[in-house]
């Protein structure tokens, strides 16, 4: 073992000790993430009784899991039979456990109750965090005979708490399930049925005791309306606007068993009729160069509301879309037109390929592709998006796409859009820097400087040294003080390469927009990145520093969600967005603290075109005294001999696969995201990848580093940046020193 990693070894060893002992130290006491709203925890119930053969008192052993994103489960409890009236006391019954034994009797319901057949029994389940968080109740209802069948609504959600907003005509889904089913898992059959203001049972009695439902109409159910077990919804027309309404829905299984209790946790939805809401689906539009959403469904024809968006010229350009409809509405299709003369003209299209003046047939397809012959530079072209629901209501968007020809006459962009701390004036000097190397200044110098130059304010006999990227062909540009607007889509087409830098922890008062990097502001909902057009025209890309993950990612963050994570599973990290389209991080992005990378076993290369993996430093360590002098007006050791670094790598297996371009008729598959580094050590651990490598389809060769490389020892800086600069990109560099 190498005293490097001797050192790692101990340095993780104390770090488990002391996560150990803070962990003992915070028992009885809050811990720091009760600073943040609390999330709800999660319960399933995960076995449940199995059919039965006889009547009588019969046991059943059931049990449940628990889960809760931001702390722990304390504990469960669960109630027998619970009352259904929300004023009613529940009796539950707390414990530590996962799995309880039942005992209950299966003899018939008084002929009073107006319920016929075996007594069906209900256990309810709940969780309980540590902070007191309740979750939604489980629930499982069976006899002696059988396990009940489950419906449960989809949209409108239930709640017991909220009352839906509902267009006059809409659309009710659910899903459900016959647990002990033999063919399926499906209930042979539903029944359902809509109550008003004026109903028997009322409203209120509703609300008040939702099984009054059951007193009045089980087993049977007799005037509701039947659909087939395979119905997944049922579409509602003419309801009163100004009026409240319940939505109720049965399951049945093949035994003439049927879903209990009635709740509207599940199978009752209360909800309003609005006018209001009868509006058409919100559209989203999203190509590689673009992705926005307007802010509501409507009619957004006057060109005031116009999108405009830059695209490449003289390329084919494939449009998406999706519409989402008002809650209880469904998309029934859209259609689409490329510079229409008149919205209002019906007049079919004489070719439905090649006549894009007029609309296209409703359809459910959800892109088109405009020919490059019809995207000249110099133009300006109108696309033209409808989507109606099932009540026949209607949105409209318009796109205005400005075709432009890329230069890419420039070798090399640098993009500072860090936000490190900046020079303090003191008269004709600067004070001295302060806080963690780099600051701003610093790494200027480390970069760009020319070198053998006496800095300025600096004591007599010091010179600058050189900057990693001396004798390559660049422009600079620092975006702090300056509006993301400026990065336009002009200034990128004039080079062939750009390295855009971000460092991590940048909020320093996020009350400032000056202290967010550009690409956030640049990555916002809504905002046209000049970056995904630049791609889409040949640019290659370096992202690096630490921070572009948490930049492009601030604005799509799910509310209560870890600050420090950003996953697909929660809609946070997809489509549209900067990682996911760019360096194809699609699964998981955290953000921790590490020591090193280490070249990753999986760095081999080998598709056409490849560079030399292995002339990639084998490992990028933290500087030293032996490696790196202090910088010059350095007091503070620890501020520049750091000892980890804010990394942004990938915590969930990210497999991107695309035909094989060498013989795409094969249907063979590549990975075409390589890992480049892992980390290695401190809060982060080892193994997760750190800087990627992209050389699919979708965009030319791109490199994602989510480390900044200032951290490392200069040697290895410079060897990284000229593998990325020379290796990769091609780019040359005059032989001076550095």
């Amino acid at each position: 073992m190498s005293a490097r990693r001797a050192r790692l070894g101990a340095f993780a060893t104390l770090a488990a000790i002391a996560a150990a002992g803070l962990l003992a130290e915070t028992c009885g006491r809050q811990s720091p993430l009760t600073q943040l709203p609390n999330q709800r925890p999660r319960v399933t119930i995960t076995s449940a009784p199995a059919p039965g053969s006889k009547i009588g008192n019969y046991s059943y052993e059931l049990s449940w899991a628990g889960f809760d994103s931001d702390g722990f489960i304390d504990h469960f409890r669960y109630a027998v039979d619970a009352p259904r009236r929300p004023d009613a006391e529940t009796a539950w019954v707390e414990t530590k456990l996962n799995r309880q034994l039942f005992t209950f009797t299966a003899d018939s319901l008084a002929s009073d109750d107006a319920v016929f057949g075996q007594r069906f029994h209900t256990v309810d389940v709940e969780a309980i965090d540590d902070r007191g968080g309740i979750s939604a109740p489980a629930a499982v209802a069976f006899n002696a005979l059988t396990l009940a069948p489950t419906v449960r609504f989809k949209t409108p959600a239930p709640s017991p708490l909220l009352t839906a907003a509902l267009a006059p005509s809409t659309r009710f889904t659910w899903e459900g399930s016959d647990p002990d089913g033999i063919e399926n898992k499906l209930p042979r059959y539903y029944k359902w049925k809509l109550f008003g203001e004026s109903s028997t049972p009322t409203l209120l009695d509703i609300s008040l005791n939702p099984d009054t439902l059951l007193r009045m109409f089980a087993p049977r159910f007799a005037d509701w309306d039947s659909l087939p077990g395979t119905a997944t919804g049922v579409d509602v027309h003419d309801l009163l606007p100004g009026r409240t309404y319940v939505a109720a829905v049965v399951a049945f299984d093949v035994a003439g068993a049927y879903s209990v209790p009635m709740t509207f946790n599940a199978n009752l939805v209360r909800f309003d009729v609005h006018q209001a809401a009868a509006v058409g689906p919100k559209l989203r539009l999203f190509t590689r160069a673009f992705d926005f959403t307007f802010p509501g469904g409507g009619f957004f024809d006057r060109v005031s509301d116009h999108l405009h968006a830059q695209v490449p010229a003289n390329l084919p350009l494939t449009i998406e879309w999706t519409g989402t409809p008002s809650p209880g509405a469904i998309v029934t299709g859209y259609r689409w037109a490329m510079d229409l003369a008149r919205v209002d003209d019906e007049t079919p299209r004489s070719d439905e390929a090649a006549d894009l003046s007029h609309w296209s047939r409703w359809g459910l397809d959800q892109q088109a592709t405009l020919p490059a012959n019809r995207l000249a530079s110099g133009t300006v072209r109108s696309f033209y998006l409808e989507a109606r629901d099932n009540s026949g209501n209607v949105s409209l968007g318009v796109i205005e796409l400005s075709p432009v020809a890329a230069g890419l006459e420039r070798d090399l962009l640098v993009v500072d859009d860090t936000r490190l701390l900046r020079d303090t004036r003191v008269g004709a000097c600067v004070a001295a820097p302060r806080g963690q190397w780099p600051t701003a200044a610093e790494l200027d110098t480390f970069l760009f400087a020319a070198g053998g130059v006496p800095w300025k304010c600096y004591p007599a006999g010091i010179n600058s040294t050189p900057g990693i990227l001396k004798g390559y062909r660049y422009d600079s540009l620092a975006t702090y003080g300056i509006s993301a607007e400026t990065v336009t889509l002009a200034k990128l087409l004039h080079y062939r390469h750009i390295l855009w830098i971000v460092n991590g922890g940048f909020q320093l008062n996020p009350g400032s927009n000056d202290q967010f990097p550009a690409l956030r502001l640049l990555s916002a909902p809504g905002v046209l990145d000049p970056l995904f057009t630049w791609l889409a025209m040949g640019g290659k890309l370096w992202i690096m520093g630490g921070g572009v993950a948490t930049a492009t990612q601030l604005d799509y963050e799910v509310k209560f969600s870890p600050p420090d994570v950003f996953a697909s599973s929660n809609g946070e990290l997809g489509p549209g967005r900067f990682m996911y389209l760019a360096p194809h991080w699609r699964s998981e992005i955290r953000v921790n603290r590490t020591a090193r990378a280490v070249r990753s076993a999986r760095a081999v290369g080998g598709w056409a075109g490849a560079p030399d993996y292995s002339l990639l430093p084998p490992e990028l360590d933290e500087k030293s005294e032996a490696t790196d002098p202090m910088a010059p007006n350095r007091t503070n050791q620890s501020d520049f001999y750091r000892v980890n670094y804010i990394a942004e790598y990938l915590d969930k297996p990210n497999a991107i696969l695309e035909l094989d371009p060498a013989d795409p008729t094969s249907q063979r598959q590549l990975s075409v995201v390589d890992t480049l580094y892992e980390t290695l050590g401190g809060s982060a651990g080892s193994g997760w990848p750190v800087m990627t490598l992209y050389h699919g389809a979708d965009s030319p060769v791109m490199v994602c580093s989510g480390f900044p490389v200032w951290y490392f020892q200069r040697p290895q800086a410079i060897e990284l940046t000229d593998w990325v600069l020379q290796s990769l990109w091609g780019l040359s560099r005059k032989p001076v020193a550095r």
